[in-house]
Formats: structure tokens, C-alpha cells, sequence
């Protein structure tokens, strides 16, 4: 008889582990649900196309889209030198998702040193 209680409660125990286990993976499955889609937006998507007379990027980065159009004349002045071709299409990308984060960074520093120096420039000036 002891040894029947003692089975029944090692179940009992191993009910309630996995049912604890099951709860914990429902739990990190509600988890990625919820941030899969936030997380999606941190992961880069390119695509391009030939349009137009142009080569078009569309760069899709942090919630952003952006697109670059080159003129297939500036692709065939630059055919030889993909590296180029390819910093062209990054830099204009780069530019564009740091150029608002990087001016709202500096605005008050530019402000508080364009006041100085054009008080400066006008001391002693009537």
C-alpha cells in the first residue's frame, strides 16, 4: 500500500510538472507572437527592378522605405566598378535612415553654438 501511494504521487507530480511546462511554452509562444512582428521590422528586405530608364533599390529597414532610382546612365558609367555602383545605392540608403536621427540629435547643440557664435561676431558692433 505504501508503495501504491508513493506511485501516486510521483504521477500526481509528474502531472503537475508538465502541466507547469505546458503553461511556460504557452507562455514563450504568446511571447514571439507578440514581438514577431516587431522583431520582422529589424530585419532587412531589398528588392530591385530595371524601370523606366532607371535602376530602382527599394531598401525596407526599422519600420522604413526607401527607395533609390539611378539612371541607367550613371549604372553604365559605373559598370566597371561594381563596388562603387553598390556604396552609391548604400550611402544614399544610409543618408536617408540616419539623417533624421543624427539632425534631431545635434539640432540643440547647432542652435546653442550658431547663437554663440554670431553674438560673438557682432560684440562691439552698434
Amino acid at each position: 500500500m505504501s508503495n501504491e501511494i508513493f506511485n501516486h504521487d510521483i504521477e500526481k507530480q509528474r502531472i503537475e510538472y508538465v502541466a507547469l511546462i505546458e503553461k511556460q511554452i504557452q507562455h514563450l509562444q504568446d511571447e514571439v507572437a507578440t514581438f514577431k512582428n516587431d522583431a520582422l521590422k529589424w530585419k532587412p528586405v531589398v528588392a530591385g527592378e530595371a524601370v523606366d530608364g532607371h535602376m530602382r533599390i527599394t531598401y525596407v529597414f526599422a519600420g522604413k522605405r526607401i527607395t533609390v532610382n539611378l539612371p541607367n546612365s550613371a549604372v553604365i558609367f559605373l559598370k566597371d566598378d561594381i563596388n562603387e555602383l553598390t556604396n552609391v545605392v548604400a550611402n544614399t540608403i544610409i543618408d536617408s535612415i540616419l539623417r533624421d536621427v543624427v539632425k534631431a540629435t545635434v539640432y540643440d547643440e547647432v542652435i546653442r553654438l550658431s547663437n554663440s557664435i554670431v553674438s560673438l561676431e557682432n560684440v562691439g558692433k552698434w
